[in-house]
């Protein structure tokens, strides 16, 4: 996971979400989880063990954090936060991700819309789209060609982000 935070933020931010979704679907049950997940995977015995050892700790933050049944972890959070800071220095600064922002602005505008003020940073609403995206797919859905556009936005903001959040890291 720490290769991944390194190497592409947003992708960490959207693997915590999933992983989060996963323990609830195992309802915190790490031992279950591991026995239908961890251990076909093809990996060795020390990587099975880390992972394990790594859902657990992730468990265990979720309980003391209170978000058993929604909400997203305060390592996610506080990594949207720092996004979120990024995002608008970029903004002021950076003639190229103003262009980018351009063409994502009213998706972004209207998906903070239809989240009826529950959604306040632009960040999120791009991280919740990919994630939405991801759980869509991951569950055989159809994704409409206008929603896959905005999300195609969504994505060039995030690679953006992420490209310079490695400098800043």
């Amino acid at each position: 996971m720490d290769k991944k935070k390194k190497e592409n933020i947003a992708e960490y931010v959207i693997h915590l979400y999933q992983t989060e979704s996963l323990l609830r679907a195992y309802e915190m049950d790490v031992e279950e989880l591991a026995k239908n997940v961890v251990d076909i995977l093809p990996s060795t015995d020390e990587e099975k063990l880390a992972l394990r050892k790594w859902y657990q700790g992730l468990a265990v933050a979720m309980k003391e954090e209170g978000i058993l049944d929604q909400g997203h972890l305060k390592i996610a959070q506080d990594v949207v936060e720092e996004l979120d800071v990024l995002y608008a220095r970029l903004e002021k600064e950076d003639e190229a991700f103003q262009s980018v922002l351009e063409a994502a602005a009213p998706h972004i505008t209207e998906y903070m819309n239809l989240s009826n003020g529950s959604i306040k940073s632009r960040s999120q609403v791009c991280l919740n789209g990919v994630f939405g995206l991801l759980l869509a797919r991951m569950n055989g859905k159809q994704v409409d060609e206008e929603i896959l556009e905005s999300l195609n936005h969504f994505g060039n903001v995030l690679s953006y982000l992420s490209y310079h959040y490695r400098g800043i890291d």
